[in-house]
Formats: structure tokens, C-alpha cells, sequence
């Protein structure tokens, strides 16, 4: 047992239902925002949302990546 499996861990994510894009990210990130109706300004030219948005996105990719 001297080789080490390979696995495909985006395969794994997506097996497990983890958003493995950012247009994934930002679609669940959304539809949870609108389900709690926590913001209500979510208008794509509202820099407030953009910020959020991205603070939410960019951790789930480099989560991925590091996978």
C-alpha cells in the first residue's frame, strides 16, 4: 500500500452539495438571503450587496481550491 489514492475532491464538493462555481455561490447565497429576508437590497448595483456577495464568495472558492 505504498500509493496514495487519487480522489477527485471537487467531484467529493459536488457530491456533497457544496457550490463548486461562483455563479453556484451566488445563486444559494441569494435564495438564502431572500428565504431569511434578511437584506432587501440586493439590487446588483448596490455596492453594499456586491461587498457581501463577495465576502461570501470568495471564501467558498479558495475553500475549494485548497481542496
Amino acid at each position: 500500500m505504498t500509493e496514495k489514492p487519487q480522489v477527485d475532491f471537487e467531484e467529493v464538493v459536488k457530491a456533497s452539495g457544496m457550490p463548486v462555481t461562483e455563479e453556484e455561490i451566488r445563486d444559494r447565497f441569494n435564495a438564502i438571503a431572500t428565504e431569511e429576508g434578511i437584506i432587501t437590497n440586493t439590487s446588483r448595483m448596490s455596492p453594499f450587496w456586491r461587498l457581501v456577495t463577495a465576502i461570501v464568495t470568495a471564501p467558498v472558492m479558495w475553500l475549494k481550491e485548497v481542496l
